[in-house]
């Protein structure tokens, strides 16, 4: 039978006797994942709501709990109610959170009230609000003293400062910065959402509300894996859920379900609304929204928002967790670095794009240039930028050794093939500018006449133009270019030329979806690292891109120890240790697919 509707399957949590073909619907559910867990959501729904009617007419809370003296009530949910408080000792005011008087305290219960304590006592960042204390009140109900966070919902602090387009991203980058410090401690928040970050009257954005976090063993620790989950609840808010977190998928639910969410709320404060409507009333629609439907473009709402937050705010929200950014310091990065009026790695690195992020940093050099052309500007650049790099090459030639001598050579002979190439399209001063597709034609021709003797600079404009076509959609085009340089970079003893060629070719065949990316990109971290360049943003980026070509590959034969390998990679690169949990979630997958459990299970100790 079809999936049930909301109303029969809310009938069904209520245990009503009139229900209608309930045998047949509770068969489906006995096979269909996303009803089941559906169920169980509008369950516990009812348990809590139930909760909140008792706990709401139950007697206000004592005058005083230990050091506490209680002031107001500040707000109450399913979980608890917060007060104001003022504690003696120290002297100063703070938020306190009292498990809710409708609970019967049981073991269950308080493993959750604890796991937020717990969550909070990891971090320590200026943007998360700070926990100071636990304990229990005089009735026995467990409660906890955090900082009291006095400011406005995100959205609407946005709003009463009229903040522009940069401005908010400035703000989030902050928020983007503190969530990916959680994630390093090991913690996911799983309810990200702009009700739960204010922004105080100075301008701090404050995350709270860890209520739903999920807590991975930080790294150096023998645990993969220590998720404190809830069985049964629904682990977030539904317009901010990731899909792996509407589909009920708890295995799946990583540190980049979280990115997703940080996706949502960036959409929603630039542009003002949601990146689809959800009908909340139709939870079952809801998911289907979430897991399938496309986000509308924010530049359709805002076209100022066109180019560059279109592509961050989009990939931060792709369904596929491997297609988005891979950490939130990531997501933070590829806004600063748009902030700056640098290219962002969210757009393809193409050199026409490059270029206009260069122009925009340089305006002033870029007036001046302009007035010979185009053409011109993008010569001078590209043979600035080479020049620059034969020169460094050249100067470590001096102090180093044959393999800088040889990088600086081949360097010298990329700015002599560059040269050639925009001369050739320049010299006639009455034909018109040539297009992007003209010159990698020419760029093709120079590879096959003027090059085949020169396996190193040959191999460089290879990877170089087969980026390009890839950028520009021209997969058939830069796949035989790919395969080529790839044969040439195995018998040239550059290493990091090998390297740099694996990278770029690994991320096209992840791209495409083709299984030798896991390949591809292992060996280009491998000889990174063999060339000591662990922590250089060309190694962390191959790492980034192996990280999700191994999500992509799910828990196929072979990818056991890539992920071993890889996990070992970023355990000796401390600022990257967001990435770190997503791949232990990927290795416990993998060894749990195996039939190896006991391996997927944190150890002791």
């Amino acid at each position: 039978m079809p999936c049930p509707e909301l109303p029969d399957l809310e009938r069904l949590a209520a245990a009503d006797p009139s229900l209608p073909s309930r045998d047949a619907i509770a068969f489906h559910i006995s096979s269909c994942e996303a009803c089941r867990a559906m169920l169980e959501d509008i369950g516990e729904n009812l348990r809590v709501e139930a909760l909140v009617r008792a706990h709401a007419s139950a007697p206000g809370p004592p005058e005083r709990i230990d050091d506490f003296a209680i002031l107001r009530e500040l707000g109450r949910g399913g979980m608890g109610v917060v007060y104001e408080a003022r504690q003696s000792n120290p002297d100063r005011l703070v938020a306190l959170k009292l498990m809710g008087a409708g609970y019967s305290i049981d073991e269950r219960h308080e493993r959750l009230f604890r796991r937020e304590v717990r969550a909070l006592a990891l971090l320590t960042h200026p943007s998360i609000a700070a926990v100071y204390g636990a304990g229990r009140s005089p009735d026995g109900r467990p409660y906890f003293a955090m900082e009291l966070v006095r400011g406005e919902p995100l959205g609407r602090d946005a709003e009463s400062r009229g903040l522009d387009s940069r401005e908010r991203l400035a703000l989030f980058r902050r928020i983007a910065e503190a969530v990916a410090a959680a994630h390093r401690r090991g913690v996911i928040h799983r309810d990200l959402k702009p009700g739960n970050i204010l922004v105080t009257p100075d301008g701090t954005p404050k995350i709270l509300d860890f209520g739903l976090a999920k807590v991975v063993e930080t790294p150096g620790s023998e645990s993969a894996i220590s998720a404190i989950s809830e069985p049964g609840r629904i682990a977030g808010t539904l317009a901010y859920m990731s899909p792996e977190q509407a589909r009920g998928d708890e295995p799946a639910i990583d540190t980049r379900s979280d990115v997703y969410a940080l996706g949502v709320v960036l959409y929603e404060l630039l542009t003002g609304r949601l990146p689809y409507p959800i009908d909340r009333g139709n939870l079952l629609g809801a998911v289907r929204t979430i897991c399938e439907q496309a986000p509308t473009r924010p530049s359709s709402i805002d076209r100022a928002l066109q180019g560059d937050i279109d592509a961050i705010v989009l990939k931060a929200l792709r369904k596929d967790p491997a297609e988005r950014y891979q950490s939130a310091s990531a997501l933070a990065d590829d806004i600063r670095r748009f902030l700056d009026n640098e290219p962002i790695a969210a757009r393809p690195p193409s050199l026409s794009y490059q270029l206009r992020k260069l122009v925009s940093r340089h305006p002033v050099a870029a007036a001046i240039t302009g007035s010979l052309g185009a053409l011109v500007l993008v010569c001078s650049i590209a043979l600035a930028i080479l020049f620059a790099r034969a020169a460094g090459a050249e100067r470590r030639a001096v102090r180093e050794s044959q393999a800088a001598a040889a990088e600086a050579q081949t360097a010298w002979e990329m700015q002599e093939f560059l040269l050639r190439l925009f001369w050739g399209a320049a010299k006639d001063e009455n034909a018109p500018e040539p297009t992007a597709r003209e010159l990698i034609e020419r760029g093709v021709v120079e590879v096959e006449s003027g090059l085949k003797d020169r396996p190193r600079v040959r191999l460089e404009v290879l990877r170089s133009l087969a980026r390009i076509e890839s950028s520009l959609g021209q997969d058939d085009k830069a796949a035989p270019m790919f395969a080529e340089a790839k044969a040439l970079a195995e018998t040239t003893p550059d290493a990091a030329a090998q390297a740099r060629l694996l990278r770029d070719y690994g991320q096209f065949l992840l791209k495409r979806q083709d299984d030798r990316a896991v390949e591809m990109l292992s060996r280009s971290v491998a000889l990174f690292e063999r060339l000591g360049e662990t922590g250089t943003p060309n190694a962390l980026e191959a790492a980034a891109l192996l990280t999700g070509a191994l999500a992509r590959a799910g828990n196929a034969p072979g990818t056991e120890q890539p992920l071993r390998d890889l996990i070992a990679f970023l355990r000796r690169n401390a600022a990257h240790r967001g990435d770190l949990v997503a791949v232990l979630n990927m290795l416990a997958g993998n060894l749990d697919s195996q039939g190896r459990p006991r391996e997927a299970l944190p150890r002791d100790g």
